[in-house]
């Protein structure tokens, strides 16, 4: 369980630690009058996928992405069920030993 625990808890803390930054950028931005990007964020413009990263914007075509996106789920959904086979497989091998 543990293993389990650990990368969802360093998740959420990347998620609070990134959404705090924004915060604070936005509090920078409005004192100074300044335009700076986000820290981090994605923003959908027409057909493209704007992806904001350390203050730089990275565009995609919205397509592509999608396609992209598609490709990577397929991946790890043979990953996951390739996975749990294995997993399977191990148990039983333990059940029989002992």
């Amino acid at each position: 369980m543990a293993r389990l625990y650990r990368p969802l808890l360093v998740l959420t803390i990347l998620i609070l630690v990134s959404l705090a930054l924004n915060t604070s950028n936005k509090g920078i931005n409005s004192m100074t009058l300044d335009a700076r990007k986000p820290v981090i964020g994605m923003q959908y413009q027409g057909d493209k996928l704007n992806i904001f990263a350390l203050g730089e914007t990275h565009s995609y075509d919205k397509r592509k992405a999608e396609e992209v996106t598609m490709l990577v789920w397929q991946q790890v959904k043979t990953g996951a069920q390739a996975t749990g086979d294995h997993l399977l497989r191990f148990v039983r091998i333990i059940e029989v030993l002992f």
